[in-house]
């Protein structure tokens, strides 16, 4: 069995296969072969020392290289990177709408393996019944990329480019999963709804595949630069704009302040007509 990508949704599908009976090894691939860290950890007083200057580094216009050589020194001073990036999750969006467009671009490219580890974790039950899965061999984790499929023989053919080799290998599978998670990248895959805002001009695509372009209040900005009053967005369409959009207390978040914006507007239209 061949799992594509070693997070959350690939430690749910190998626990889930080996529950049900499943004995055969499990390859998960992913780019870095990292996988998701332990929940349980604290925040100190130094890891919240730690975000708010790597927060300061951002909004002082000193860009990601500043903020990520504040956090690196913090960390070698002892500050657990977990902590760290819990400590950052209140300002992380804006944090993020404060980095230009190439310093988020950057940090796609070289640090969101590393940032999504630590900061979607698992509960230590999980993690230690993953740990059995790896030193039993039934689990393996494997850093590359999956090129090309085939079939054969009624089994499939996998062509793997291990991280940092020139060619590719072949393993043989049974099945393969992806689990990437659900794909936001509205230029590539979208449903009817968001195709025909797109078409319409009544809203773009994040220029990085982060879902809609919408503003720090959620309106859908259009085709000419326009964000709309009247059309907005929740969760995870909204990535390109705060980048943590996808958890309960982001959406929370997220629909109280709708909920305000919406709330004058909703009590306009309920007031009684003026006597004639």
């Amino acid at each position: 069995m061949l799992l594509v990508g070693s997070g959350l949704t690939a430690i749910d599908v190998a626990l889930t296969l080996t529950a049900r009976g499943q004995r055969q090894p499990i390859v998960a691939l992913s780019r870095h072969s990292l996988l998701p860290r332990v929940h349980g950890v604290a925040v100190t007083a130094a890891a919240s020392a730690a975000a708010a200057a790597v927060t300061r580094a951002i909004l002082d216009g000193r860009g990601l290289a500043r903020a990520l050589r504040v956090a690196s020194a913090a960390i070698r001073d002892g500050v657990d990177p977990c902590a760290l990036v819990d400590a950052l999750r209140a300002d992380t969006p804006t944090v993020w709408r404060a980095l230009s467009a190439v310093d988020r671009a950057r940090f796609l490219a070289h640090l969101r393996a590393s940032w999504d580890v630590h900061r979607h974790r698992l509960a230590p039950e999980v993690a230690a019944a993953v740990a059995a899965l790896v030193d039993d061999g039934r689990l393996s984790v494997r850093a590359g990329r999956l090129i090309a499929v085939r079939p054969l023989d009624g089994r499939l053919l996998a062509y793997l480019r291990p991280r940092g080799a020139r060619r590719s290998t072949a393993l043989r599978v049974d099945r393969i999963v992806n689990c990437t998670g659900p794909s936001v990248d509205v230029r590539r895959d979208a449903p009817p709804l968001v195709r025909a805002l797109v078409a319409a001009g009544l809203a773009r695509p994040c220029p990085l595949g982060l879902g809609l372009w919408t503003d720090a209040d959620g309106r859908l900005v259009d085709a000419a630069g326009r964000a709309r009053d009247s059309l907005r967005v929740l969760g995870p369409l909204r990535r390109g704009e705060a980048w943590e959009s996808t958890a309960i207390p982001e959406l929370r978040l997220q629909a109280a302040a709708l909920a305000d914006a919406l709330g004058p507007a909703r009590a306009a239209s309920h007031e009684p007509a003026a006597p004639r």
